[in-house]
């Protein structure tokens, strides 16, 4: 697939980030991204910005170089898709967060990211994740979708 590079949010398919890595890692820490990323044509992640992603609440869990990275492409997607952002260093002192797709539409819309594995609504119509209250909110949920849940209703 080709690319859309034109603008602060450009896409680009996952071997074309694999073989800039380093130089994309600079444009998102300068503050020319995010940079999406495309497997096949279908949203696949993105590298963020740090500021990015904690306003979206999401939290590097692991940290690699640049060329580290690139080497061990494979294995960093599947770890951001698997384990949570990763964060991506140049030796130029640039940063980026690689993020799943679900994290970059968080990342996109300023709003968290909701993990969870099972969403229901609990006693008095409270929405709870994994069995934990979920405070009223935008949420960015598993799958880039959006959650809204609203303050609950005073009785009176």
């Amino acid at each position: 697939m080709g690319e859309r590079a034109a603008g602060p949010h450009a896409e680009l398919p996952v071997r074309a980030v694999r073989a800039r890595l380093g130089p994309l890692v600079q444009r998102v820490a300068q503050g020319e991204g995010p940079i999406g990323i495309t497997s096949d044509g279908a949203p696949d992640g993105a590298l963020v910005s740090e500021q990015q992603a904690e306003a979206a609440g999401l939290v590097p869990v692991a940290s690699w170089g640049a060329r580290e990275a690139r080497d061990q492409w494979a294995d960093v997607r599947r770890l951001a898709a698997q384990t949570g952002p990763q964060l991506i260093t140049h030796r130029e002192g640039g940063r980026a967060v690689l993020v799943d797709a679900a994290g970059a539409a968080a990342a996109a819309g300023g709003v968290p990211l909701l993990p969870f594995d099972v969403l229901e609504t609990g006693p008095g119509g409270r929405v709870m994740a994994d069995g934990r209250p979920v405070p009223p909110g935008t949420y960015v949920v598993p799958g880039g979708g959006r959650l809204v849940v609203n303050a609950e209703e005073e009785e009176g």
